[in-house]
């Protein structure tokens, strides 16, 4: 799988995970601008459901941006050597899912801002809110896709765990918690 089929997988990950991030303040700020009036169904007065909405969204979304992102990790983990590469896809899941959040901020800030005019501090606004989005995105997604890579790359069986790449054999430990050089018949010389 090469590095540009990851990161458009990652930009589809980052732009659906922003949108559903994001559309629950948009119907809601139009909800407040507008009224409800059936739209949506009320939990006691406006304030208490517009608190129990947002609350709802701040929960849901992040948690479908992840199950989004373990799941682009399982994928990509079983179609490439992890192990060996994961500097690569990672790289290439953080690229991709960074260009998604920043398309898809562009269109999500119109909306929700509302901006006629452009000043100093629109700017400065703008551009943190733009940061908080790649934190609360693309941070999300590159580190639950790894994760979800580690899911498949790093699995053990019972009997025998994984030695990392580049770890001295004799520290390794045996089930039986001892390590394999006091496990040794005394006849062999340890290394």
């Amino acid at each position: 799988m090469d590095r540009n089929r990851i990161r458009v997988l990652a930009g589809l990950v980052g732009v659906f995970g922003l949108v559903i991030q994001s559309v629950p303040d948009i119907i809601l700020g139009r909800g407040i601008d507008r009224g409800f009036e059936g739209a949506i169904p009320m939990i006691g007065s406006v304030g208490q459901t517009v608190t129990v909405y947002n609350d709802m969204g701040r929960i849901v979304g992040p948690l479908v941006t992840l199950a989004m992102a373990v799941g682009l990790g399982l994928y990509v983990a079983r179609r490439v050597d992890l192990s060996t590469e994961y500097r690569r896809v990672g790289g290439a899941i953080a690229i991709g899912s960074t260009i998604g959040v920043l398309v898809a901020a562009v269109p999500i800030l119109l909306q929700m801002s509302g901006i006629t005019s452009m000043n100093l501090i629109t700017g400065i606004i703008l551009v943190a809110t733009v940061v908080r989005m790649l934190v609360e995105v693309a941070l999300l997604i590159t580190i639950g896709a790894i994760a979800g890579g580690a899911i498949v790359t790093f699995r053990t069986d019972e009997e025998r765990p994984v030695t990392p790449t580049g770890a001295d054999d004799s520290l390794s430990t045996s089930p039986s918690g001892s390590t394999q050089e006091d496990s040794r018949p005394e006849s062999q010389p340890a290394h």
